[in-house]
């Protein structure tokens, strides 16, 4: 298991603790987040992190 967590508020678009956990995750792998808007704060910001996952 490995944790990523960002300092800053998720408010912003830009996060780079997000950004390495993305590019950790290979096929198998399961994410885990506290809820939805820890990891996009609207449909538009979670909509290409989804398409990426897949």
């Amino acid at each position: 298991m490995r944790v990523f967590a960002d300092k800053k508020s998720g408010k912003t678009a830009e996060r780079e603790e997000l950004g390495k956990c993305l590019y950790y995750l290979r096929p198998g792998h399961t994410l885990v987040v506290p809820s939805l808007d820890q990891l996009g704060r609207s449909i538009q910001d979670l909509r290409p992190i989804v398409s990426g996952l897949r």
